[in-house]
């Protein structure tokens, strides 16, 4: 769970610089014709890294998936969960 609230970190880090960035872009467009093609470029970009967040994402999804269902199969889970109830506050 750790490295998937990593994964997702960084992604909001990334998209986060991206908008920055075409912020940056527009201040410095000489007019109409420039916005056009800089929300075309940022769209494409943006686009991509969509792709590429998502083939990430269910990559670790799969990996998730693929450790917890032996867990979940041999009863670890339930087990786990019991003894963290049992356990004294």
């Amino acid at each position: 769970m750790r490295e998937l609230n990593g994964k997702l970190i960084d992604m909001a880090h990334a998209n986060a610089d991206a908008v920055f960035d075409l912020a940056s872009e527009v201040a410095g467009a000489k007019g109409p014709s420039d916005w056009v093609v800089i929300w075309s470029e940022y769209t494409r970009r943006q686009f991509e890294m969509m792709i590429d967040q998502t083939l990430e994402l269910t990559e670790l999804g799969q990996k998730f998936a693929s450790e917890a269902t032996p867990k979940i199969c041999s009863g670890q889970v339930a087990q786990q969960r019991r003894s963290a109830r049992d356990r004294p506050t």
